[in-house]
């Protein structure tokens, strides 16, 4: 192939492009690929920490929830009981309460 300055149909070529690229990567990143493994390591740790914490979060905010309208729920019923409230608006407001 006289003439031709560069062929990128050849082996020749491909090879080349791949020892450059090997070449980059052993000067710039296998001296430091400790540090690029940390990094990693160090930022899967943190979304599974923050998915952790969120979903705890979630399950606190249920908690919550339920324990406030089993509170509310009590009081009315004590206050039915006392004869404060009718059992109408008692059916109404628990009604208002568990949605």
């Amino acid at each position: 192939m006289a003439g031709v300055l560069f062929n990128f149909n050849t082996w020749e070529f491909t090879k080349g492009v791949f020892e450059v690229a090997f070449l980059f990567i052993k000067i710039f990143f296998l001296p430091l690929w400790w540090l690029w493994l940390s990094l990693f390591s160090v930022l899967v740790l943190i979304i599974l920490i923050e998915r952790w914490l969120y979903k705890r979060r979630q399950i606190q905010n249920r908690a919550l929830r339920q324990k406030g309208n089993l509170g509310d729920l009590e009081r009315l019923a004590n206050l039915r009981d006392r004869g404060v409230i009718t059992e109408e608006e008692f059916k109404r407001k628990k009604k208002e309460i568990l949605g």
